[in-house]
């Protein structure tokens, strides 16, 4: 079945570029359009049957001359698009909307802003390059407590663990709630985690053509044991997070970084509890 994303469409007719990005993990293709006059999303189709996703989006702008990528060769020939490579516009909008898609649960209570994704993608590609498995990989450096101020206050714990392949951020309200192991997957009942994985596949793809690296992050929320969506202000201190991470591989005490007017600081955990210590590290 096809459904159109809901992303604030800009309509106008002129000159479109067409891509395509897929299939994703559960078999999802995107088509999308952009006006090359105004560099704006013009549509964007969501769908798991392929033909039928590129003919809705060919349906949606007819009689707009456009350019495509070259896995639309064939098709767009019938429709008069003209092969091309893709600009800068396309290959960001390709790697926004296969990292929505791929985190759509998670992302589904908010309407995501493409810089947001943009800023959180950027951050995760600066933490892969700072190999954060090696540089923070002592028990002291992958329990911290993390700091928020400016448009946003407050504090929360964090603790990090994974390698060069699938590398976690597990985020909570203090240490005691990240030690309970109660929750889906062994995780805690209340928490916010991130896994970066460095994978194939098409979003990766997507997402390296513009940032340098091939990974796909992925993120859950869980409120007492259940799965629930993200709200943005989550994303806002996932993006500083991330970043202030990597600020902390480059330096011994602390990490800092700023994103949406929100200052993030981490630094390492000063354990009040032996037992608390003992069991994360182990």
């Amino acid at each position: 079945m096809i459904a159109a994303l809901a992303v604030g469409v800009h309509h106008r007719r002129r000159m479109n570029y067409v891509m395509e990005v897929g299939p994703l993990p559960d078999g999802e293709w995107l088509v999308f359009s952009v006006d090359d006059s105004d560099e704006k999303l013009v549509e964007l189709v969501v769908g798991i049957d392929r033909d039928q996703t590129r003919n809705e989006l060919a349906s949606l702008i007819a009689g707009i001359p456009a350019q495509c990528c070259s896995t639309l060769r064939e098709f767009g020939a019938a429709h008069g698009w003209i092969p091309g490579p893709p600009h800068t516009l396309a290959r960001e909008i390709a790697a926004w909307a296969a990292v929505c898609v791929e985190n759509f649960q998670a992302l589904a209570g908010i309407q995501p802003d493409p810089r947001l994704i943009a800023a959180w993608l950027r951050a995760c590609s600066t933490l892969l390059a700072a190999k954060p498995w090696e540089q923070l990989k002592s028990r002291r450096r992958r329990i911290l407590d993390v700091h928020f101020d400016g448009g946003m206050r407050g504090r929360k714990s964090l603790y990090l663990y994974g390698d060069e392949k699938k590398y976690r951020l597990l985020l909570g309200d203090s240490i005691d709630a990240l030690l309970d192991e109660g929750g889906p997957l062994g995780l805690p009942s209340n928490c916010l985690t991130q896994i970066i994985y460095v994978e194939p596949g098409p979003t990766p793809s997507a997402i390296a053509d513009v940032y340098e690296r091939s990974f796909v992050p992925r993120v859950l929320r869980f409120e007492r044991g259940a799965l629930t969506p993200l709200k943005e202000t989550e994303l806002v201190m996932l993006t500083g997070i991330v970043g202030a991470l990597a600020s902390l591989c480059m330096h011994r005490g602390y990490g800092k970084s700023e994103a949406f007017g929100v200052e993030t600081l981490v630094l390492p955990h000063s354990f009040e509890r032996g037992e608390e210590k003992r069991r994360l590290a182990s």
